[in-house]
């Protein structure tokens, strides 16, 4: 498992570095009114992806670890089928969509940008499903990559580097991963059949599969749920649109920081599926990991503020401080995912989505009252404490779950 999480590890480190550069540029070269733009349309690709998701990659997973060898290419040939289904329901729903929007030509950008992605986090389920690790590793870092390069280069040639072109440049750059990540595994799209608009069939995968369905959506709006409610108190002129910048940068550079510490959920999650040992021997690692993400934090806190103050030209010194409550809460969400897998093993899967539910109430809540007053910080307090919910309610129905 140590020799998977390094190949994951390693991967995710070049990704989260070039993600790191590609938001140190565009902060560099945006006004905060302009960046808070970006930062409000970049964050709807999450619900796309998960909407092109919806419980099905976790299902899957699941299933494929537990299936036998005959089983295994019928449920990945069906996993593929649920996601081309999905794929051509999405866009349907899209088009008649657009006569009721302005900025189509965006908006459609940034849809076809989820629809990748979604694509490409699917593939990525695939990998770890069938432990091809190493392709997995060389795939996360072509997106963030390419995506620096091309910033970059339009930077050098005084291109103006407006929202639509910087989400073109996603686009690309997500197909290409979708095109190393198909031909890579030689995933056997020519082998899937698909029976018309079956909406039965989708309908009975959403049903196995509504508790895991109901995690992800939680995860997803908790995710993006301070960036809309600061957008909402922009757009009706109670608060600053340099607070939704102060806090969309702070956002998206302590966010980075998952990129590198999933690749450890991301390796556990199928071993843990098979895990025949002592639940208590894993959970005494945990220690050790928590220990280390904190000392990661820390060290990568003073990274990114070293960048911000020198790189930025001091635009955006009081996103520091809201930067800093946020790595916090993304060491506390990695201990807290490791002892969720517990959870899984067990299925569970009743009480995670409970769990998520509560978190993503309390924060919608912790949100509306904390912002107005507080702004960017009020926000970063505001996913703390959500985490911090999570924390407990684990604690509580993990101690429930192992008596019985």
């Amino acid at each position: 498992m140590l020799s998977n999480i390094i190949k994951v590890l390693s991967g995710r480190i070049i990704t989260a570095a070039a993600l790191l550069l590609f938001n140190t540029l565009l902060a560099f070269q945006y006004s905060e009114v302009l960046y808070s733009q970006y930062v409000f349309y970049y964050s709807f690709l999450g619900i796309l992806t998960f909407s092109l998701s919806v419980g099905l990659n976790n299902s899957f997973l699941v299933t494929y670890k537990q299936a036998d060898d005959i089983e295994k290419e019928s449920v990945l040939l069906e996993f593929l089928s649920n996601k081309i289904l999905l794929s051509i329901y999405l866009s349907l729903l899209f088009i008649l969509t657009l006569f009721f929007i302005d900025s189509k030509l965006l908006i459609f950008i940034v849809f076809l940008s989820g629809l990748a992605m979604g694509w490409c986090e699917a593939l990525s389920v695939v990998c770890q499903a069938t432990d091809r690790f190493k392709t997995m590793s060389l795939a996360m870092p072509v997106k963030n990559v390419i995506m620096l390069i091309v910033l970059f280069l339009l930077y050098l040639s005084n291109s103006e580097l407006d929202i639509l072109l910087v989400n073109i440049v996603i686009l690309i750059s997500l197909i290409i991963q979708f095109l190393y990540l198909i031909f890579t595994l030689g995933v056997p799209f020519l082998s899937v059949k698909i029976n018309g608009f079956d909406f039965n069939r989708i309908a009975n995968s959403m049903q196995k599969v509504k508790h895991l369905a109901l995690m992800d959506l939680s995860m997803i709006l908790m995710m993006r749920t301070e960036i809309w409610i600061l957008g909402l108190f922009v757009t009706f002129g109670l608060i600053n649109s340099k607070e939704l910048a102060h806090f969309g940068l702070a956002f998206n550079f302590a966010f980075v920081l998952p990129i590198i510490t999933k690749s450890i959920v991301n390796v556990v999650l199928p071993y843990m599926m098979e895990y025949k040992e002592n639940i208590d021997e894993y959970r005494g690692k945990l220690v050790k990991v928590l220990f280390l993400s904190v000392l990661f934090s820390v060290f990568y806190s003073g990274l990114v503020s070293f960048i911000s103050i020198y790189f930025t030209n001091g635009k955006y010194n009081g996103s520091l401080l809201t930067f800093a409550v946020l790595c916090l809460a993304v060491s506390l969400s990695l201990y807290v995912n490791l002892e969720q897998m517990i959870i899984l093993r067990l299925n569970k899967f009743s009480v995670m989505s409970k769990i998520y539910t509560f978190q993503l109430l309390f924060n919608i809540v912790a949100a509306f009252l904390l912002i107005p007053t507080f702004g960017a910080l009020g926000a970063g307090v505001s996913v703390l404490a959500t985490r911090c919910s999570g924390l407990v309610l684990t604690k509580i129905y993990l101690k429930k779950c192992t008596r019985s």
